[in-house]
């Protein structure tokens, strides 16, 4: 009978979860939705828009190709454009939409495994799990995070499933084979927050130590060590991830170094976006919690709360080593990867929720629950302000004379060209462009900054604006060999105020000169449908939440027998992790995930979730299971039946 009930659902917790994906999906989408959002937002998007139109064209190889890597491509982030092949060739969601529904998807993936964790790792009260995903999955780490940094959009999902599986294998109630494929699709996600994560697995097996000691004097075997356990973890995904990178093909490892006036502004925009006079010390309030647990404590949850406080470690750390140390880290972007932070803000509102219940009775429970609510909505509001704030990617005007680029480069191969700018970024504006061409020709151009009349003069345009006469400079060394080879030249006067007064050549499509090249024989008129609408939006995420949520169910099913809702919330942060993993060792084998191939993996990644592999060792620990549950439902059963006996005699 107390099986049964262990692996019943908890009405509470099903509905607390239910209600906050809706508020985050909604919270996400809203721009969108009302057409406030007519193109995705973010200064990256567009690279990774056509890192993804690549991939699914030409495969995960084409990352690597030589022509592409002087792009800087992020070959070893090979994760997100796998995700995209999938969404298009299996949900039918193509790489544009799937960019307004990315921030929605990861956040709720994100708040449903902070309520898997709240659960299955925090022992905490079923109500709770809805808060812990709304306070998570809708906060400002969050919402900041969604902002462009797909890549890191993608991992937190990953990684939140990642800290619950390493919270079970420590504790000896998961496999480490899950935490492991975890943590290795991490890393081909993102190596650099991979590795930080890492760092916090490495301090909580230290932290672990003491009591492996005190396991093994009681008898436990060397394998069944939690320190041991986590380091089988680390171990594993560095062999696997090693052997991706250097026999995969992955290409070199990037790693970007901001400039000291670059760390220091965002340092400062960052950290006021947090509040962190309240968000810090609520945040160590919850860590107390956390560890004492007050009528929750468990040997799991004290497991739980050692990894949470080690990741929330990790942005306290970038803060002090930047703040008070002055030393030169992204200390923004490392308290945006510690998602420990928020988890432990959750665990204060449940904190003081529980004491208000224990203090009034049945009444300061429903109030305690109230303040924790309204506590995880003002996380959301602060989020949600943060997100409203977004910039946009493009614009339509941008969009289209992309577009038109494309088409005439398709229709005239072979030289090499050159499109003539005047905007600021060379960055940026690259990637807007490179964002609308056809698969084949995202390598193809180069860009000029500067006046058409400089460079058909062969020389880098000087004004009295300096930004424009360095950006000038930086951009014509790489176009300055091209001159020679009879280049096709376009300019576009979508990316700023054209520097001539008059540009040679003739109009070939709206804000697009033809300076040099073959003339169309008409106009070329090309529409981006940039905004799909509401209905098609919120389809899309509908689409995709259920690709990842089928494809991970399975294998979150089989590693939290017992406990289904928890299962169920985890399943689409897995199902990312999951399909992130196979896509691209399969990916770098040759396949394409775009098409009927990646329909196969999906459904062969989802079945083997629930496959179960027989070994010796796992009959031995389900055994050992069962003896344990038998034993618990026989105190149970003997508490029960001396309940039933002292209310007898009571009534006597």
């Amino acid at each position: 009978m107390h099986r049964a009930r262990r692996r019943s659902l908890d009405p509470a917790s099903a509905i607390g979860l239910a209600i906050a994906l809706v508020v985050i999906a909604w919270l996400y989408l809203w721009p969108a939705l009302s057409g406030e959002m007519r193109t995705p937002g973010g200064y990256d998007t567009p690279k990774y828009m056509w890192r993804a139109t690549l991939v699914q064209e030409r495969g995960l190889r084409a990352l690597s190709d030589p022509s592409v890597a002087r792009l800087t491509p992020l070959a070893e982030r090979a994760a997100f454009p796998t995700l995209a092949s999938f969404a298009d060739g299996v949900a039918g969601v193509p790489v544009l939409r799937f960019m307004y529904v990315l921030p929605a998807l990861a956040a709720v993936a994100i708040g449903l495994a902070a309520g898997a964790f709240a659960l299955a790792g925090l022992n905490e009260p079923g109500w709770s799990a809805g808060v812990y995903a709304l306070a998570v999955g809708a906060s400002v780490t969050v919402a900041r995070t969604v902002i462009g940094y797909a890549d890191q959009t993608l991992i937190d999902p990953i990684l939140m499933a990642a800290a619950l599986a390493a919270v079970l294998t420590a504790a000896r109630d998961g496999p480490i084979a899950a935490a492991t494929v975890l943590l290795i699709a991490a890393f081909v996600t993102h190596w650099i927050f991979a590795a930080t994560f890492t760092g916090v697995l490495v301090g909580f097996a230290v932290l672990l130590i003491p009591l492996s000691f005190i396991r093994r004097r009681a008898g436990d075997g060397y394998a069944d060590l939690p320190s041991v356990r986590i380091g089988a973890v680390l171990a594993g995904a560095g062999v696997g991830v090693g052997g991706l990178f250097l026999l995969g093909g992955m290409g070199e490892l990037h790693l970007a170094r901001p400039v000291a006036s670059t760390l220091a502004d965002k340092f400062h925009r960052f950290t006021a976006l947090f509040r962190l006079p309240w968000f810090l010390p609520t945040a160590a309030l919850g860590a107390v919690a956390a560890w004492f647990g007050l009528d929750r404590d468990t040997p799991r949850r004290r497991l739980a709360a050692i990894l949470t406080i080690v990741w929330a470690g990790l942005g306290v750390g970038g803060l002090v080593a930047y703040g008070v140390l002055d030393i030169q880290v992204p200390a923004y972007r490392l308290l945006l990867a510690a998602l420990g932070l928020p988890i432990l803000v959750a665990t204060a509102l449940t904190g003081v929720a529980r004491l208000i219940g224990r203090w009034l009775g049945r009444i300061g429970i429903v109030l305690g629950v109230a303040v924790a609510i309204a506590g995880a909505a003002a996380m959301a509001v602060g989020g949600w302000r943060v997100w409203r704030d977004r910039t946009p990617s493009f614009t339509p005007e941008q969009a289209a004379q992309a577009a038109v680029v494309g088409r005439y480069l398709q229709a005239n191969p072979g030289p090499p060209a050159i499109l003539v700018v005047t905007g600021q970024g060379l960055g940026k504006q690259d990637r807007i462009i490179r964002s609308m061409l056809p698969a084949d020709q995202i390598s193809r151009p180069w860009l000029f900054i500067g006046s058409v009349e400089d460079l058909l003069a062969g020389h880098p345009t000087v004004r009295r604006r300096a930004n424009i006469t360095q950006a000038s400079a930086e951009s014509f060394p790489a176009v300055q060999p091209l001159l020679g080879r009879d280049p096709i030249v376009l300019a576009l006067s979508g990316f700023a105020r054209p520097l001539d007064r008059t540009l040679p050549g003739i109009a070939i499509g709206p804000g697009v000169t033809l300076v040099r090249g073959p003339p169309p024989a008409a106009p070329i008129s090309a529409t981006v449908e940039l905004w799909p609408g509401a209905g098609r939006i919120v389809a899309d995420l509908a689409l995709v939440l259920l690709l990842v949520w089928l494809a991970g169910l399975g294998w979150a099913w089989r590693n939290l027998p017992g406990q289904p809702v928890a299962a169920l919330a985890v399943a689409p942060a897995v199902g990312i992790g999951v399909l992130c993993a196979v896509g691209v060792v399969l990916g770098l084998l040759g396949l394409n995930l775009a098409g009927v191939w990646g329909i196969l993996v999906v459904l062969a990644t989802a079945l083997l979730g629930w496959l179960r592999l027989p070994s010796r060792r796992g009959r031995h620990e389900e055994a050992a299971k069962e003896a344990k549950e038998v034993e618990e439902d026989a105190v149970e059963g003997a508490e029960e039946t001396e309940a039933v006996e002292d209310s007898a005699v009571d009534e006597e």
